[in-house]
């Protein structure tokens, strides 16, 4: 996923030359912490809305999912985001 989002990322508590304000006619060649994690979870929904719809579409009407779901021994739920995520075998491992 990290190899769709080819940016340079500036972080906000550096400064930059070609960093400019809301208020500058300058352009800036970076994208901030935020707006990149804000693409990555945009791109991570669209992915997983592709490969997994059902699934999906269950797990937001808070259902569980399909039996014949690949997903459905690793515990999938959906984060606070939207994203899907799996528990998988930890829940059943002595840590």
């Amino acid at each position: 996923m990290k190899a769709l989002l080819k940016v340079r990322v500036q972080d906000s508590n550096k400064t930059n030359e070609n960093y400019t304000t809301p208020d500058d006619s300058t352009e800036t060649n970076y994208l901030t912490i935020n707006e990149v994690e804000a693409a990555e979870i945009a791109l991570l929904k669209v992915a997983q809305s592709q490969a997994f719809p059902n699934e999906l579409c269950c797990l937001q009407r808070n259902q569980e999912v399909g039996p014949s779901s690949s997903l459905k021994s690793l515990a999938p739920f959906l984060d606070s985001s939207g994203i899907m995520r799996v528990g998988g075998r930890l829940i059943h491992s002595n840590l």
